[in-house]
């Protein structure tokens, strides 16, 4: 499953990276890192608020019409991934089957398309399938399907990326 649309303007992207806080970084290395896994990028954590409830209602709306997730109030787990020239993310899994509470949906939202390399790859049964390279195009695929973030070669790539956890949600025959 791997569903994308054109969900933000340009302007409203440029609005999301103003939430860029410094204060909430992180090292996608030091969080994500595991043996056999290339791992380089920076991370901001994004707050599930009033101030950003007018993106973050888009995306939830995005989710529940191509999922079966019941329509039910929940926090987002959002962050905004910044690669800068070298950084990736090889290739993984979003799910954790180890955790309480695993993930069971990834969602990101291209902010930025100024930028050479980075592509997103999804490894979806027999297929590649890219991540179109448009300015405010939002995807969703379950946690547990293989992709990646090839290198940035010149320029820097900006996300959002949320991921959905069982407990959050009232699940309606889900597949």
């Amino acid at each position: 499953m791997f569903f994308q649309e054109l969900l933000f303007t340009e302007k409203d992207c440029k609005r999301i990276l103003k939430l860029i806080n410094f204060n909430n970084k992180n090292s996608g290395n030091e969080k994500y890192s595991k043996k056999g896994l290339d791992v380089s990028f920076e991370e901001y954590k994004i707050e599930d608020n009033f101030e950003n409830k007018w993106f973050l209602d888009t995306i939830k709306n995005f989710i529940y019409k191509n999922t079966k997730i019941k329509k039910v109030e929940f926090n987002i787990d959002a962050s905004i991934l910044k690669y800068g020239i070298n950084d990736g993310f090889s290739k993984h899994i979003d799910l954790n089957i180890s955790d309480e509470n695993p993930r069971i949906y990834t969602v990101g939202l291209l902010l930025n398309t100024d930028f050479q390399g980075g592509n997103l790859i999804i490894y979806y049964k027999d297929d590649k399938i890219l991540l179109n390279k448009k300015v405010g195009n939002c995807y969703l695929f379950e946690s547990k399907i293989m992709h990646e973030v090839e290198k940035i070669t010149k320029g820097i790539r900006y996300s959002l990326v949320i991921h959905i956890r069982r407990s959050e949600f009232q699940k309606v025959n889900l597949i």
